[in-house]
């Protein structure tokens, strides 16, 4: 997920890459209150929600290695919260598959279905991301009025998160070259490393960022920085992306209704 990546993915020239930023944000945001709204002990009714992620995908040419990638790194931790659900959750429910039928516990099926919805989530924000330059992410948001402060908090946490990973990778690298903690192995790179020695490093990373943040915000004023990220990027809606939001839309309501019918007969 290094934005070396995520840069060069966004710059492709396919159909999900021309599309607005604005049309794809709002269909995205659709798209996941309809998946969360969905009831937790069913699960082939969100086979249907597998549509959008398959679109952007697909169409928008995102390599199989880099989705399974970052969907791999957010499972461990949804699986740790999905997990306690079949101990807490002794509900009963029936499952049907053609004319068998069978009673599981409801905290097994809202396992699946918190598993299922993390995978579509996670892989239509990965497809987003890998079809959108950061840039008119930004713009987009702007356009759809998103708080400003909001906006410039995230364009630097973009940038220089990477930059704080790379100087922290770095010093990991001097620190297996001087064979701190203890015990090494072959080459004398480290094999144990000791409390004292990690909390060092992270409080030398501590102060290496603030003090390039200071480096930073003292270049920005130079330049005359005002609060303001002006940008030449020009966003205009073309018949395209009125179609896209128009069948995302209409897509994204007939899930939405299947799974609350009462919505239709207002009862």
């Amino acid at each position: 997920m290094h934005h070396e990546t995520l840069d060069r993915l966004s710059l492709g020239d396919t159909f999900v890459h021309r599309l607005d930023p604005r049309v794809k944000l709002i269909a995205l945001f659709l798209y996941t209150f309809a998946l969360i709204a969905t009831n937790k002990y069913e699960i082939a009714a969100l086979a249907p929600y597998l549509v959008f992620p398959a679109f952007l995908v697909l169409l928008g040419e995102v390599p199989p290695g880099f989705l399974a990638r970052g969907i791999a790194l957010g499972i461990p931790f949804v699986f740790m919260v999905a997990i306690f659900n079949p101990i807490f959750d002794a509900t009963p429910v029936t499952c049907r598959l053609g004319s068998a039928t069978w009673t599981l516990r409801g905290g097994v099926v809202s396992c699946a279905n918190i598993m299922i919805r993390f995978l579509f989530t996670a892989s239509a924000l990965i497809a987003f991301m890998a079809t959108t330059p950061f840039h008119r992410v930004i713009h987009g948001l702007r356009l759809l009025r998103f708080p400003s402060m909001l906006l410039m908090v995230l364009s630097f946490l973009y940038r220089y998160l990477f930059v704080l990973i790379d100087v922290g990778l770095r010093m990991r690298r001097a620190r297996d070259c001087r064979a701190v903690g203890g015990a090494t192995g072959a080459g004398g790179r480290t094999i144990g490393l000791r409390m004292r020695a990690f909390a060092g490093v992270v409080g030398v990373l501590f102060l290496r960022s603030l003090d390039q943040s200071e480096r930073v915000y003292a270049a920005m004023l130079s330049r005359g920085f005002s609060g303001e990220l002006p940008t030449l990027d020009r966003l205009r809606m073309n018949p395209k992306d009125w179609l896209f939001l128009a069948v995302a839309l209409c897509y994204v309501a007939v899930l939405f209704l299947k799974g609350h019918p009462y919505l239709l007969s207002g009862s």
